[in-house]
């Protein structure tokens, strides 16, 4: 049996944006190498403002390949129930290869967020 979806996630308001990414929502960081392949590690929100958000990203001292600013896709997530799942994707710059306890500075160009909590 087929059932119609009634309704779907919503977009944040720049407030629930700001309190969700204050939470440090864990995720995963999606970089472009310099040879088109994609690398992808486990990463969490520590810091943000409009335009950058500062990632903590595990694993980046095994891959250090890149150097200078790389493409960069971030998806991070919280839910504890289906009304609780939010979300971000945000793409843009990151400094890469992060520092050497791990933190990357992404310079934001495009992000999207998703909320079931008005759903």
């Amino acid at each position: 049996m087929v059932v119609k979806r009634r309704s779907g996630p919503t977009a944040m308001s720049d407030h629930e944006l700001a309190e969700f990414l204050s939470a440090a929502p864990k995720g995963a960081i999606c970089i472009l190498g310099e040879d088109d392949h994609l690398l992808a590690l486990p990463a969490r929100v520590v810091d943000f403002d409009d335009a950058t958000l500062t990632i903590d990203v595990d694993g980046a001292e095994r891959h250090l390949a890149s150097s200078g600013g790389a493409q960069a896709c971030l998806v991070a997530d919280t839910f504890a129930t289906y009304r609780a799942i939010r979300g971000v994707i945000s793409q843009g710059t990151v400094s890469w290869p992060p520092t050497e306890q791990g933190v990357a500075r992404m310079t934001v160009s495009r992000t999207v967020t998703f909320s079931f909590a008005n759903a």
